[in-house]
């Protein structure tokens, strides 16, 4: 039985890595937890469960892993912040009332 959940588990990681990230998570904090961070982490102790069992270290970890996820589950919206777009983080807003950027110097310096 044990070695059924190994291989249910093993396949359910070939199937999570054959199919995209979900655009609107990249940059995603909820409760100031990173997706892209949240599922590196999840992938990594499923790596490590089917390498074997987790020691000590691992298995605290494990634990912590599953705090982060019942806050970030439970969590309101209002502790969703949403990644700016990438012009709006460098201060381009496309909007006249903001002052143009500076401009690239060219290989000159110019």
């Amino acid at each position: 039985m044990f070695e059924e959940k190994l291989d249910a588990l093993s396949q359910m990681m070939a199937e999570h890595m054959a199919m995209p990230f979900p655009p609107g998570f990249r940059g995603l904090d909820i409760k100031d937890q990173d997706m892209v961070m949240l599922g590196a982490d999840t992938y990594g102790y499923c790596l490590g469960v089917l390498k074997g069992p987790l020691d000590e270290h691992g298995g605290r970890g494990l634990i912590r892993l599953m705090a982060v996820f019942e806050g970030v589950l439970a969590a309101p919206p209002s502790h969703v912040r949403r990644p700016k777009p990438p012009l709006m983080t460098l201060g381009i807003t496309g909007t006249s009332e903001e002052p143009a950027s500076t401009p690239l110097r060219d290989s000159t310096g110019t």
